[in-house]
């Protein structure tokens, strides 16, 4: 008759650091693949069999997180290898990295949990600054991997991130360091890696641009710590921690909670700029350049849900090409292309281009579905993915009525000669989003609270520029303004 006793947890690999390395003593060595295998099922059978002594798990547990990382780390090395060659092997190799990563988050995570309330949290309590750290590394890795493959990590996993910080917070132990990975770290700089990565919008580059930019974002050194009181004239992000998603620019919503964390991010981009400036391969430069514009801008927000869209549409990008639309040029067939849509939102459209394109974030484009009747968007691009021979495209739609107007230093008598007296007038895509219209000028034109004369027709505005919203092309600046006063011609003319 067969015995219906449970089985002991000493019959378990992981029953002690002896049986433990053992086991992975045993482990397949005939390839890495195989090896990692056995790892990630190792990980996934310790996880299920809760057991024994907590103190021995947390040291078993170490020692597989030990061996694991340099077999994941030459697994995601061949990942990055096979973007462009073999595809089924690219998503095998996502798929073991992405199970590694979620079983070893899942690990910590519980044995963080039983520091916390667990019945042996007294015995625990020695190591809870390296439990709360690695349980936040590693769902970080959670999240940063979902960007590799261009998807955006879950509500959910956002709302476990902000969980894991706040107790960190709570047990003091948010700024205790020890070494993970390239050197000494703590859970707020982690936190804050994680929220500036997702500021730039991974989903936008390529893997091995993501691998690249969280590498030179990790030899940083020291980041901002989240602060709770708000300073205005400094603070330039926050998080919301009870909101399902990362950080997002203050901009003009000044609100105070005890849920929201404020971040000054102006050293941080300022040393991303210097990176760039520093870096002798040109691919390397733009990269830095795209990724502090995109977090200098505040990074990309969908507040709304995307709708899928068919069809195709006309498209001009680049200033020129755009200006020459917007001025009804008769010879601008030649600068157009057709896109195809995929999705729209509030905010934004996406589409895809046959071929692979190059497009820099920030340029401007311009779309229309009936390119006759002269209705245009003013797009600028936000981020742009290359898959199987075709160019995956965001935007953002800055204002779905665009027009050239005249602009001018002097006083409004003065006639507009010069070709740098072009501006394009900006009305905001959707006015609940709470911002002021804006003007697109050549930078030569602009400094902070000038005041300019804009003729749109028959109509003359004398405006007041604020701040500088947007960089574009390097040489014409995005920027608001105050309307001081309106005159029509024939006004004038009386």
């Amino acid at each position: 008759m067969l015995s219906s006793k449970p089985a002991s947890p000493q019959t378990s690999p992981f029953a002690s650091v002896k049986t433990a390395r053992h086991w992975l003593e045993s482990m397949p060595k005939t390839s890495d693949y195989d090896a990692h295998h056995a790892i990630v099922e190792g990980l996934e059978r310790f996880n299920a069999d809760t057991r024994g002594d907590v103190i021995n798990r947390v040291k078993v547990l170490r020692v597989m997180e030990e061996t694991g990382l340099p077999i994941q780390a030459r697994i995601i090395e061949q990942y990055l290898r096979n973007q462009d060659t073999l595809k089924f092997a690219k998503q095998s190799l996502w798929r073991e990295s992405q199970m590694f990563w979620n079983h070893l988050s899942a690990a910590f995570i519980y044995l963080l949990k039983q520091t916390i309330k667990g019945d042996e949290k007294d015995r625990l309590k020695p190591w809870l600054g390296e439990l709360t750290l690695k349980s936040l590394h590693y769902t970080a890795m959670c999240i940063r991997w979902e960007y590799y493959r261009g998807q955006r990590p879950s509500g959910l996993i956002w709302r476990r991130m902000h969980k894991i910080y706040r107790m960190a917070e709570i047990s003091g132990v948010a700024l205790c360091e020890m070494n993970i990975g390239n050197g000494p770290t703590s859970c707020a700089k982690e936190y804050v890696l994680a929220l500036v990565l997702d500021l730039s919008n991974p989903p936008g580059f390529k893997p091995r641009e993501i691998f690249m930019v969280s590498g030179m974002l990790e030899k940083l050194g020291t980041m901002p710590v989240p602060e709770i009181k708000l300073r205005r004239k400094q603070h330039t992000h926050c998080v919301d921690m009870s909101a399902p998603m990362g950080a997002v620019k203050l901009e003009d919503r000044w609100i105070q909670g005890r849920r929201l964390r404020y971040l000054e991010l102006g050293d941080v981009i300022e040393a991303i700029e210097n990176r760039a400036t520093e870096a002798e391969n040109p691919d390397e430069r733009l990269l830095y350049q795209q990724f502090s514009r995109v977090i200098n801008r505040g990074g990309i927000r969908r507040d709304g849900p995307r709708m899928l869209r068919k069809g195709e549409v006309r498209a001009a990008e680049g200033l020129e090409s755009v200006l020459a639309v917007l001025s009804r040029d008769e010879h601008k067939q030649h600068l157009m292309s057709d896109w195809i849509m995929r999705d729209e939102s509030r905010e934004g459209l996406g589409f895809v281009i046959q071929g692979e394109v190059n497009l820099p974030i920030g340029r401007l484009a311009v779309v229309s579905h009936q390119p006759g009747e002269d209705s245009w968007k003013l797009l600028a691009i936000r981020w742009v993915r290359h898959e199987n021979g075709k160019t995956l495209v965001g935007t953002q739609c800055l204002s779905r009525h665009p027009k050239l107007v005249r602009v001018e230093k002097e006083t409004p008598n003065q006639k507009a000669t010069a070709s740098g007296d072009t501006g394009i007038f900006v009305p905001l895509a959707d006015t609940s989003q709470g911002m002021s219209s804006n003007i697109l000028l050549p930078i030569e034109m602009y400094s902070e609270g000038a005041k300019l004369i804009m003729r749109d027709g028959h109509v003359t505005y004398q405006l007041q520029l604020g701040e500088i919203a947007e960089t574009h092309e390097e040489d014409w600046v995005r920027v608001g303004f105050d309307v001081l006063s309106r005159e029509v011609a024939d006004q004038l003319a009386a």
